[in-house]
């Protein structure tokens, strides 16, 4: 299985503790910390989001304010993909 984490930069260190728990359980984790040089951003998360079979959304009011978070939920969203909240 293949999961996006979606986070705000200033919730890092909770996000990629997640990814290290999910990756010792056997979970593919995309994460923007894996992007490639080179690439566009926001071209490199759509690819990410549209690769996972699942969103895990890490709610927290930075990524409530968030408009990276926002527009990666939408992009899910629009791309049917399944989606978890952590609080």
């Amino acid at each position: 299985m293949k999961v996006f984490v979606s986070y705000s930069r200033k919730d890092e260190a909770i996000a990629h503790l997640l990814s290290y728990i999910l990756t010792t359980k056997g979970v593919m984790v995309l994460i923007d910390r894996k992007m490639e040089t080179g690439e566009h951003f926001d071209e490199q998360l759509q690819r990410f989001i549209q690769e996972a079979d699942a969103i895990l959304l890490l709610v927290t009011n930075n990524s409530q304010q968030s408009t990276w978070v926002q527009q990666e939920l939408g992009f899910a969203i629009a791309k049917s993909k399944k989606y978890g909240q952590s609080y």
